[in-house]
């Protein structure tokens, strides 16, 4: 399987040191550049941006063309716009993707899609989360210092998403 991610799934999952689920759940990951540059911005936490440079060969950036025939009924941010048009191009199996603006958008655009907490969800059926650690207390703390209240909007849209995406192992 193949997923295209925006921004936010992977800078949780990596705050949380669970970036390498999605290893083990698709074959490759596709970022857009848009999101690779928000990933590694100078804004962005230094273990995330050192955890993104450092991705193994399931991770790969790509590039995606933006054109007046690719309209978007409202604004999104670049990174928004780039992950829904290259899981278009690429055909993806599914699209990791937060924002409920986002989201809504992807669906109408009958892309399947789930979330960072679908990631885990799955993750954990198939038996690749292991008891946590210290170190997710740490990136629970990160994840309010990026976006308070995150876990409650993440769960209220991963719960009324109307499409189901099936993971299977790779």
């Amino acid at each position: 399987m193949k997923a295209v991610s925006n921004t936010t799934p992977l800078r949780y999952l990596i705050a949380i040191e669970q970036e390498h689920l999605l290893g083990q759940l698709f074959e490759k990951v596709f970022v857009p550049v848009a999101v690779h540059e928000e990933l590694t911005d100078a804004k962005t936490p230094e273990t995330v941006r050192r955890r993104v440079l450092a991705l193994p060969t399931w991770f790969e950036v790509r590039t995606v063309q933006e054109t007046q025939k690719t309209p978007f009924p409202v604004t999104l941010h670049r990174g928004e716009r780039e992950a829904i048009l290259l899981a278009e191009a690429l055909h993806a199996d599914v699209l990791l993707i937060d924002e409920q603006i986002g989201r809504t958008i992807a669906l109408s655009r009958n892309l399947p899609l789930s979330g960072t907490l679908g990631v885990l969800e799955r993750a954990d059926r198939m038996g690749f989360v292991s008891a946590p650690s210290s170190p997710t207390i740490e990136g629970e703390r990160v994840l309010y210092q990026c976006d308070p209240g995150a876990t409650a909007s993440r769960a209220s849209s991963h719960a009324t998403s109307s499409k189901t995406v099936t993971y299977q192992s790779r």
